[in-house]
């Protein structure tokens, strides 16, 4: 690759020594899991290897069509994570304590409610749907989701309050 910034040649090696450090601290700070973070960044190097040959360096310096790559690189391994996973309102992870340690009928009780919670999320948009799984399922922050999907962290807890609203509604509980 040819940087006529520099008027020197670049080699994929060169550019992975020198974009490592940034690219990597730039996944981690949105991606979690260690491993994930190892996988993400193998793969922005991978899409600057075999797109090298269309980089353009007027249009954009180097560290800017890196960062672009990681960017939307991190963006599909979110997306992918957060549209992936099927919901299920019977899964441990949405309460803080073992189903074993009810008695029979509240657990009875709670399996019903939870899966009225999951009819009612079926219903809702999707939009919608999106932020209350991001926000309470994945236990997001509202400038997360905001991030994620592309809009402001306002209009997040006002989607969010819309959404509660209608499954509140939905699931015929007194608006408190």
């Amino acid at each position: 690759m040819n940087n006529t910034a520099t008027n020197r040649t670049v080699t994929s090696e060169q550019i992975y020594c020198d974009f490592k450090e940034q690219v990597c601290k730039y996944i981690r700070n949105r991606i979690n899991h260690p491993q994930d973070v190892e996988d993400v960044l193998s793969c922005v190097f991978l899409k600057v290897h075999e797109h090298q040959h269309i980089y353009d360096p007027l249009k954009a310096g180097l560290s800017t069509w890196v960062y672009v790559i990681t960017r939307n690189t991190v963006n599909d391994y979110l997306r992918r994570q957060y549209r992936s996973p099927v919901f299920d309102p019977r899964e441990d992870a949405l309460v803080d304590y073992s189903m074993e340690e009810l008695p029979v009928l509240d657990r009875m009780i709670l399996d019903e409610q939870l899966e009225q919670l999951g009819n009612a999320l079926e219903r809702l948009p999707e939009r919608e749907r999106e932020i209350i799984l991001l926000r309470f399922y994945y236990r997001k922050t509202s400038p997360e989701v905001a991030d994620l999907m592309k809009i402001s962290h306002v209009n997040v807890r006002y989607l969010q309050h819309i959404a509660i609203g209608k499954l509140k509604k939905m699931m015929n509980l007194k608006i408190q």
